[in-house]
């Protein structure tokens, strides 16, 4: 769409979805991260568990490195560790 010099709001709506599609899954992660450390109680529940779950923590380290996709953080086995 810039090649062609359109700048309209249609024709930058595919670039849009997929970044959306492309980072959107980062961001989330990364406000949820912001979230959590702004609130200090919550912050220290946080990283208590994430302390007693090494896989989870190390989940979230290679998600937020960019090492692994945002979805890792999705699975079941790993939510149930921060619950014990």
């Amino acid at each position: 769409a810039l090649a062609r010099g359109r700048t309209d709001a249609a024709a930058l709506d595919h670039y849009a979805r997929f970044r959306r599609r492309t980072v959107g899954g980062a961001r989330r992660v990364q406000r949820l991260v912001e979230t959590v450390l702004a609130r200090p109680r919550l912050a220290d529940l946080a990283l208590r568990r994430l302390g007693s779950a090494p896989r989870a923590a190390e989940a979230l380290v290679a998600v937020t490195g960019d090492l692994r996709p945002p979805s890792a953080l999705l699975r079941p086995r790993l939510a149930l560790s921060l619950l014990r």
